[in-house]
């Protein structure tokens, strides 16, 4: 863990007063990020954004569209439709909003939701 001013770091996250969050220079990479073209770029950007997937809500399946276009069998430059141009910008709209995720109040009563579909499942324990 290093240390910037009074926030510490770890593992490109900021630290402090029972949150984490994201830091900025890896915002700013999302951020300024240019549409990908080919399957190796789009690996490229699931593997940056998928780093924070605990604060991108549905992460799973928002990146779908995304995901398919790296398959087997598609082709190295990418279809890009209006499709993936929502899911693409969704996710970079998810980190770059900056989320911070804060820890629970054991004092407080938790709540466990979950959700499934056929293209993915979730479950998150909220207060």
């Amino acid at each position: 863990m290093e240390r910037k001013g009074k926030q510490p770091r770890a593992s490109g996250h900021s630290l402090g007063r029972g949150a984490i969050g994201l830091q900025d220079e890896n915002v700013e990479k999302v951020r300024n990020a240019p549409r990908p073209k080919t399957k190796k770029e789009i690996r490229a950007s699931l593997g940056l954004v998928g780093f924070y997937k605990e604060f991108v809500p549905n992460f799973a399946v928002v990146s779908v569209p995304l995901s398919d276009l790296v398959r087997k069998g598609q082709p190295n430059i990418v279809n890009w439709g209006d499709i993936q141009e929502r899911a693409y910008n969704s996710l970079k709209v998810a980190v770059t909003s900056k989320p911070v995720l804060q820890l629970p109040d054991v004092n407080k009563r938790f709540v466990l939701r979950t959700d499934a579909s056929d293209r993915g499942l979730g479950a998150a324990l909220m207060q």
